[in-house]
């Protein structure tokens, strides 16, 4: 069973993966047609033009050109999902894990269109090449997306711990309302404000709470004395 938040995991990572596998689809023209232009993850740009494929352009295509996206799109998806499940109290664990195994599956299937494209391109225009075992590059993307996905677990699953004392703690102090002090003949009735606690109420009114106390024991001795219990 999938979380609360699933929907909205699946939605990034589906319009992610399209966009992913578009970058790499447009690789099949770089021999044919116009001048080829693409661009790495930090702004580097690629251009060929009735080049093959093999050689400079192939050592590019899977020499880090498709890792940086698959690792920061990831890693951005990932911090919302999580970011999300925090807000809308939903499992931290179970929205990151199944936004991971979402990821993977998005990861194995750009490598595929990789590999698609580079037995395409390296075939005789006739038959397509052996195709290429991506099995290592799926392996090592996975296990950095899975300590991303960590990270941001332990990260929102603090913040909410840390939230939750902080709520503890605010009800600890918060206001008590009609507090009373003195005897049946002389009553304070106090109304905190919401910004008071007990501790600041009775420093505010010491002075009251003192005087009531000292007439309360005034009046008893007098009692005392006229009732003669004085001897």
């Amino acid at each position: 069973m999938t979380s609360e938040v699933y929907p909205l995991t699946s939605k990034l990572v589906s319009e992610t993966q399209r966009k992913l596998v578009d970058m790499v689809v447009s690789w099949s023209f770089i021999s044919a047609g116009p001048p080829f232009e693409a661009q790495k993850y930090d702004g580097t740009p690629i251009r060929y033009q009735g080049i093959e494929f093999a050689g400079s352009p192939q050592q590019v295509f899977w020499s880090g050109y498709i890792e940086p996206y698959l690792e920061n799109h990831s890693l951005k998806i990932l911090e919302q999902v999580g970011k999300t499940a925090y807000e809308c109290d939903v499992s931290i664990e179970s929205a990151t894990q199944e936004c991971r195994s979402a990821l993977n599956g998005m990861i194995a299937k750009v490598y595929r269109h990789m590999a698609d494209v580079d037995s395409r391109l390296m075939g005789n225009g006739f038959q397509p090449a052996p195709k290429r075992c991506v099995l290592g590059h799926v392996s090592r993307m996975e296990k950095i997306i899975s300590g991303h996905t960590l990270i941001i677990k332990k990260k929102y699953e603090n913040i909410s711990k840390t939230q939750g004392s902080s709520n503890v703690t605010n009800n600890f102090n918060a206001p008590i309302e009609n507090v009373q002090a003195g005897n049946n003949n002389s009553l304070i009735n106090v109304k905190s404000s919401s910004s008071k606690s007990l501790g600041q109420w009775l420093m505010d009114n010491i002075v009251s709470v003192v005087l009531t106390g000292v007439v309360s024991g005034l009046l008893v001795l007098w009692l005392a004395g006229w009732l003669g219990f004085g001897g």
